[in-house]
Protein backbone atom coordinates (compact mmCIF):
# COMPACT_ATOMS: atom_id res chain seq x y z
CA UNK A 1 0.00 0.00 0.00
CA UNK A 2 1.37 3.41 -1.02
CA UNK A 3 0.44 6.93 -0.15
CA UNK A 4 0.83 9.61 -3.13
CA UNK A 5 2.92 12.85 -1.87
CA UNK A 6 2.83 15.99 -4.08
CA UNK A 7 6.41 18.08 -3.88
CA UNK A 8 8.08 20.87 -6.03
CA UNK A 9 11.48 20.94 -6.81
CA UNK A 10 13.67 23.68 -7.22
CA UNK A 11 12.10 24.66 -10.40
CA UNK A 12 8.95 24.74 -8.97
CA UNK A 13 7.65 21.76 -10.71
CA UNK A 14 4.85 19.60 -9.34
CA UNK A 15 6.44 15.64 -8.54
CA UNK A 16 4.69 12.98 -7.60
CA UNK A 17 6.21 10.65 -4.86
CA UNK A 18 4.84 7.84 -3.62
CA UNK A 19 5.99 6.33 -0.28
CA UNK A 20 5.32 2.64 0.68
CA UNK A 21 4.41 0.82 3.77
CA UNK A 22 6.35 -1.78 4.66
CA UNK A 23 4.58 -5.01 5.28
CA UNK A 24 5.09 -8.22 6.45
CA UNK A 25 4.11 -9.81 3.31
CA UNK A 26 7.64 -11.34 1.14
CA UNK A 27 8.70 -10.76 -2.45
CA UNK A 28 9.90 -13.94 -3.08
CA UNK A 29 10.98 -12.77 -6.55
CA UNK A 30 13.01 -9.37 -4.79
CA UNK A 31 14.22 -11.55 -1.84
CA UNK A 32 16.20 -13.96 -4.60
CA UNK A 33 17.26 -11.05 -6.62
CA UNK A 34 18.75 -9.59 -3.40
CA UNK A 35 20.36 -12.99 -2.30
CA UNK A 36 22.13 -13.12 -5.57
CA UNK A 37 23.70 -10.14 -5.63
CA UNK A 38 24.58 -9.86 -1.94
CA UNK A 39 26.16 -13.55 -2.72
CA UNK A 40 28.21 -11.51 -5.74
CA UNK A 41 29.45 -8.94 -3.57
CA UNK A 42 30.76 -11.40 -1.15
CA UNK A 43 32.51 -13.24 -3.28
CA UNK A 44 33.87 -10.21 -5.27
CA UNK A 45 35.33 -9.29 -1.22
CA UNK A 46 37.26 -12.20 -0.61
CA UNK A 47 38.73 -12.58 -3.83
CA UNK A 48 40.06 -8.85 -3.15
CA UNK A 49 41.10 -9.98 0.44
CA UNK A 50 42.65 -13.01 -0.76
CA UNK A 51 44.11 -11.26 -3.50
CA UNK A 52 46.33 -8.81 -0.32
CA UNK A 53 46.94 -11.56 1.39
CA UNK A 54 48.51 -13.05 -1.02
CA UNK A 55 50.40 -10.06 -2.19
CA UNK A 56 51.35 -9.07 1.63
CA UNK A 57 53.17 -12.65 1.80
CA UNK A 58 55.24 -12.13 -1.06
CA UNK A 59 56.22 -8.97 0.91
CA UNK A 60 55.17 -6.33 -1.17
CA UNK A 61 52.71 -3.18 -0.34
CA UNK A 62 49.96 -2.73 -1.66
CA UNK A 63 46.75 -0.83 -1.21
CA UNK A 64 43.28 -1.34 -2.66
CA UNK A 65 40.43 1.39 -4.30
CA UNK A 66 37.41 0.27 -5.49
CA UNK A 67 38.04 -2.62 -7.84
CA UNK A 68 42.30 -1.47 -7.93
CA UNK A 69 45.34 -3.25 -6.41
CA UNK A 70 48.06 -0.64 -6.43
CA UNK A 71 51.71 -1.68 -5.69
CA UNK A 72 55.40 -1.24 -6.58
CA UNK A 73 56.39 -1.70 -10.42
CA UNK A 74 58.21 -4.59 -9.54
CA UNK A 75 55.37 -6.16 -7.88
CA UNK A 76 52.66 -4.74 -10.25
CA UNK A 77 53.69 -7.60 -13.18
CA UNK A 78 52.64 -10.36 -10.75
CA UNK A 79 48.82 -8.96 -9.35
CA UNK A 80 47.09 -10.37 -12.53
CA UNK A 81 48.68 -14.10 -11.89
CA UNK A 82 48.08 -13.86 -8.33
CA UNK A 83 44.16 -12.95 -8.87
CA UNK A 84 43.94 -15.83 -11.38
CA UNK A 85 45.19 -18.45 -8.96
CA UNK A 86 42.68 -17.03 -6.04
CA UNK A 87 40.09 -17.15 -8.47
CA UNK A 88 41.05 -20.80 -9.48
CA UNK A 89 41.20 -21.97 -5.75
CA UNK A 90 37.79 -20.53 -4.70
CA UNK A 91 35.30 -23.56 -4.12
CA UNK A 92 31.79 -24.25 -5.34
CA UNK A 93 29.97 -21.51 -5.09
CA UNK A 94 27.28 -23.82 -3.18
CA UNK A 95 30.36 -24.61 -1.04
CA UNK A 96 30.12 -20.58 -0.11
CA UNK A 97 26.85 -20.34 0.41
CA UNK A 98 27.26 -23.31 2.44
CA UNK A 99 30.09 -22.10 4.98
CA UNK A 100 28.55 -18.41 4.83
CA UNK A 101 24.89 -19.67 6.27
CA UNK A 102 26.55 -21.77 8.77
CA UNK A 103 29.09 -19.19 9.98
CA UNK A 104 26.27 -16.46 10.23
CA UNK A 105 23.13 -18.32 10.89
CA UNK A 106 24.08 -21.80 12.24
CA UNK A 107 27.45 -21.23 14.52
CA UNK A 108 25.95 -18.12 16.97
Amino acid sequence: MGVNIWLYDRMRKKRRVTDRLSSSKRDLQKTEVSTFVNFIHLTDAFIAMKVVEEVLIKGAPVYTVKDNFITTAPYARKIPDIYISVFKNLCAPLEIIKKFIYRHLIEP
